[in-house]
């Protein structure tokens, strides 16, 4: 008797005019297999055989099994015959009517990379003869523009299972405002100016007349960044009858991302110091310093995305998206120092080529509105929210930071950051 009540609550959920009597026979189903499941762990222990055990994991199965295609009964039925889409249904073909789509994204977003502060100016001067020395600085943090970007997406259906083949391209461009990447100070008395932190020390410094460190009279910097991710994925919806249905999307991600970062110096001040064609120290004069780094990024890896809609009403959904990737990206960067040094012959200059691999990893979420409507054979659908994307390291420009051992820099490691408006059409044929 059991048994039978099973399959027929398995044949009534799948029909679509039977709704109150599925999920009247999904009640007996429960209480029976309930009272069986507990009869037989009683049964376990009383009399501890194999059997029984055994006996009890096939029905504990059968019981499972029979859950997940009972549980389209608590669906609302359309008008048209619907298919069982449980969790463990069998491959079926995809519902009529549903064709391919595309959509348009408008990005408006803010990019911001750690590790790119390039001077910091001091307040105080030095004074002569004192074995304590005060400080007193600011530090120049670039501010970050906000820039528009785009995104598109084409999704086809595949025949079967509601499988669709998901591929989307996503293009930015981020650099600085002009709020913060160019600023000037006095260098008079001695200890007042800019102190730059891209700066490569060709000469070992000795210091001013009053043993001064090396200031510059104006600084300015500017960083451009081109963002470019493609995502080739397969998505498939998961619990479509429940209020809140849920899109798993495995695929593939790729991105490639070029960096072009220069900070420049001008007027610096008037020091001693050690030429290394030289062992006698002598008076230099820092005219101009110029430093560039250029970042080219290619990674490629596995994506796993999750995406929600909570209906509302009248058309309106909330969506929570998230996803994560591990690309394994390489990249190549050149970093190159130029300083005009009087009364030094020519320029001293100094370039750095590095190339190497590592693993990327980047997080992605999403919230905000969705809404959709039916337009004669077609769907329009549009969505407003808030995107969030974190990069980890991906900034490896090298920071030579002791004045007297040239050499020796240090990589910044910097994160990259975007967040913003994402506002999207999408058209289904």
């Amino acid at each position: 008797m059991l048994f039978l009540k099973s399959f027929l609550a398995a044949y009534l959920c799948g029909t679509k005019c039977r709704p109150v009597a599925s999920t009247i026979f999904y009640g007996f189903i429960l209480c029976d297999w309930t009272i069986l499941f507990f009869y037989l762990q009683w049964k376990k222990a009383a009399y501890t055989k194999l059997y029984d055990a055994r006996y009890m994991k096939g029905l504990f199965l059968f019981f499972i099994g029979t859950l997940s295609t009972v549980s389209a009964s608590f669906s609302l039925p359309e008008p048209e015959d619907l298919l069982c889409r449980a969790v463990l249904c069998a491959h079926v073909p995809s519902g009529p009517g549903i064709g391919p789509a595309a959509s348009l994204s408008f990005l408006l977003w803010q990019g911001k990379i750690w590790g790119l502060e390039f001077a910091t100016k001091s307040f105080l001067p030095n004074t002569l003869g004192s074995s304590l020395q005060m400080f007193d600085q600011k530090l120049f943090v670039p501010d970050f523009a906000w820039r528009p970007g785009v995104k598109v997406e084409y999704r086809q259906n595949l025949p079967h299972d509601d499988w669709s083949l998901v591929l989307g391209y996503t293009y930015y461009h981020e650099e600085f405002t002009s709020l913060k990447k160019h600023f000037s100070s006095q260098t008079v008395p001695e200890g007042l100016g800019i102190i730059p932190l891209w700066h490569y020390p060709f000469l070992q410094i000795i210091g001013g007349p009053q043993g001064n460190p090396l200031r510059f009279h104006a600084a300015k910097a500017n960083w451009h960044m081109n963002f470019h991710s493609m995502d080739l994925l397969l998505a498939r919806p998961l619990f479509p009858e429940y209020f809140i249905p849920m899109t798993l999307s495995l695929g593939i991600k790729g991105a490639w991302i070029d960096q072009l970062y220069h900070a420049d110096y001008e007027d610096g001040t008037r020091l001693w110091a050690i030429d290394p064609s030289s062992v006698l120290p002598a008076e230099f004069v820092f005219m101009n310093s110029h430093f560039q780094a250029r970042t080219h990024q290619l990674g490629m890896g596995p994506r796993l995305s999750l995406d929600s809609k909570w209906r509302i009403g009248r058309g309106v959904h909330l969506i929570g998206n998230g996803g994560f990737s591990l690309l394994y990206s390489t990249f190549h960067v050149v970093t190159k120092y130029r300083d005009q040094i009087d009364p030094l012959p020519e320029a001293a200059a100094m370039k750095l080529g590095e190339f190497f691999h590592e693993l990327t990893p980047v997080c992605e979420a999403m919230l905000g509105l969705h809404w959709e409507t039916q337009l004669s054979r077609f769907f329009l659908e549009c969505t407003m929210g808030y995107e969030w994307q974190y990069w980890w390291s991906i900034n490896h420009i090298r920071r030579s930071f002791v004045q007297t051992a040239p050499g020796t820099t240090m990589d910044t490691a910097g994160d990259l950051q975007m967040q913003g408006l994402n506002a999207s059409i999408r058209w289904v044929f």
